[in-house]
């Protein structure tokens, strides 16, 4: 269902791009702009997009590339990370005053999600003595979608929420949702 709804979001966009190009609009109005985004919760995370501004008000999200880890020592990125590889997103913005935006924008992809834990073994000391973990690495291929929405409040400065949700495909666990503050910089 948000497959469908967007694609006729971008059916709509394009539309409205090609006509504005009938009319021999400015060309000076497309232009390309990289982000480079720092996520942040009890977690860590770094990304990149690169997009392209059809106007002042719609971007297409070209490609995009995150890397997502842990702070502390159990889930540190030897243990714990996720690699973020995404496509063909939107972005729209809404102009609230001067260089204040508020904007939403999506992208799909691939992720890659690995993590590495120690669990109780079965072998344990039967009278007394310490526990014996094993370690346990556990990998998931995922069908992944990055979304976010807040206010760009500088001309390069952007701050937001950003909700990443990864669907396994290479094994049975469950789904995955993930909420991030996200910080950008344009240029």
């Amino acid at each position: 269902m948000l497959m469908i709804a967007l694609c006729l979001v971008t059916l709509s966009a394009n539309a409205q791009i090609f006509k504005s190009r009938a009319k021999a609009s400015d060309k000076s109005e497309v232009k390309f702009t990289k982000q480079v985004d720092l996520y942040l919760q009890d977690k860590w995370g770094v990304g990149f997009v690169l997009r392209r501004e059809s106007s002042p008000s719609f971007g297409w999200n070209l490609i995009g590339a995150s890397y997502m880890s842990g702070w502390h020592d159990s889930d540190a990125p030897k243990k714990f990370g996720i690699v973020n590889a995404r496509l063909c997103g939107l972005r729209f913005n809404v102009p609230i005053y001067r260089n204040i935006k508020f904007y939403v924008d999506v992208m799909p992809g691939y992720s890659y999600v690995y993590r590495e834990s120690l669990i109780p073994s079965k072998y344990q000391p039967r009278f007394g003595g310490s526990t014996i973990y094993e370690k346990v690495s556990h990998k998931s291929h995922c069908i992944g979608l990055d979304s976010s929405a807040g206010f760009q409040v500088l001309k390069n400065v952007s701050i937001g929420y950003n909700y990443t949700f990864l669907a396994t495909i290479s094994d049975n666990t469950d789904n995955i949702h993930i909420h991030w503050g996200r910080v950008s910089v344009m240029f």
